[in-house]
């Protein structure tokens, strides 16, 4: 027999990487149409600016993204009082390439949720969800 879900505890290793994430995205039931595309935009924009696909984050060290991650958090800095959407979406594709190089069960997750949100597979090439234009 399975045990459901409520009956069985679930111990993360780094306690607050999974709030950290929840609390890094925008409230989607109040936002608009024009707030999600600009979520959406600004992820796919980060995502293509900083070459983030499985085969560049398989291909690379953390490393290799230290100049980028440090950028991403003087961007957030920026934009934290100015455009929480944008503050958000900065701080979605920074959890996606961390999380990718750590190998407790809570970061798989959060690399897998923040992957949702950057791009998706249709069993073929990766496609960005906003194709560039």
């Amino acid at each position: 027999m399975y045990a459901t879900v409520q009956e069985q505890p679930i111990k993360l290793s780094r306690p607050g990487l999974l709030k950290q994430f929840e609390g890094t995205l925008p409230d989607f039931r109040d936002l608009d149409a024009e707030g999600y595309l600009k979520f959406v935009r600004a992820i796919q924009l980060l995502a293509t600016k900083y070459a983030i696909s499985h085969e560049d984050l398989d291909g690379h060290g953390i490393e290799h993204y230290r100049p980028q991650i440090d950028r991403m958090n003087e961007l957030y800095g920026e934009y934290f009082n100015k455009d929480r959407i944008i503050a958000s979406a900065i701080l979605t594709v920074k959890m996606h390439i961390e999380s990718y190089y750590s190998d407790d069960r809570d970061a798989k997750l959060v690399h897998t949720l923040t992957g949702l949100h950057i791009y998706y597979s249709d069993g073929g090439d990766e496609q960005y969800i906003m194709p560039p234009q």
